[in-house]
């Protein structure tokens, strides 16, 4: 948004159109909507508010506006995104997702030029890979800690925070939507328990994961572990 505003292409006069239209929309509930905010060119945006421009305002209030080139490109990564941000993906969608971002990224270098790119676009050709190996971006991205903030700095001072209001913020006005889960009951206590060994059935399916997810024959069950640095440990 930044680069098309300083190069003429979204003007003070499209916002302001793309805010009349902005306001006839009705936003599915699990988004935040922007209210005046497209209109004073998008002061002050939080995280979620990015999140609901990018998936639901901009694909709409943006054709017409914006010279097809460019709004071609900024839908291929919008659809990246709303396959990213989905609680769970198939391996297709998730191979789209990145092809659509290789493709946002090859056709930014030719609309905006080189300086135009950052390390954030280069961590695009990457999540593709970070979700293979850590799982669905929904499951850790930052949503839910920001809501968690924004309860506990909504009390009068800091003083009046309270860990079990704090813990409990995740069920208010609860939706799977944001991720925002309820921690289980056993977070409450905020202790761990002492160390116990594994099942030895249950040992052997953990070894046997290990060595296929990891790709590596040469780990030992964990008898062997002064035989070799490679074990799995059966402590938990």
């Amino acid at each position: 948004m930044v680069k098309w505003r300083s190069s003429g292409l979204i003007t003070d006069a499209h916002l302001a159109e793309i805010q009349l239209d902005a306001d006839k929309l009705v936003l599915p509930e699990d988004y935040m909507p922007l209210g005046t905010k497209i209109g004073c060119g998008f002061l002050f945006m939080k995280a979620d508010e990015w999140k609901s421009w990018c998936l639901v305002y901009s694909p709409v209030l943006l054709r017409g506006h914006l010279p097809e080139a460019h709004l071609g490109n900024w839908t291929t990564f919008v659809n990246a995104c709303q396959y990213l941000s989905m609680p769970n993906i198939s391996m297709a969608h998730l191979d789209e997702a990145h092809q659509s971002l290789e493709t946002f990224c090859r056709e930014c270098e030719k609309l905006y030029k080189a300086p135009f790119l950052s390390p954030n676009m280069h961590l695009h050709l990457h999540l593709r890979e970070t979700v293979l190996n850590f799982g669905l971006i929904y499951g850790y991205w930052l949503f839910s800690f920001e809501r968690c903030n924004a309860t506990s700095t909504s009390t009068a001072t800091s003083i009046q925070f309270d860990i079990t209001t704090f813990l409990d913020s995740p069920e208010i006005n609860f939706d799977i939507i944001k991720g925002n889960e309820p921690l289980p009951p056993s977070a409450l206590s905020l202790a761990l328990k002492g160390e116990i060994s594994m099942d030895e059935s249950e040992y052997e399916h953990l070894l046997e994961y290990y060595c296929k997810t990891y790709n590596d024959q040469t780990l030992v069950y964990y008898c062997q572990a002064g035989h070799s640095d490679n074990f799995v440990n059966n402590w938990i």
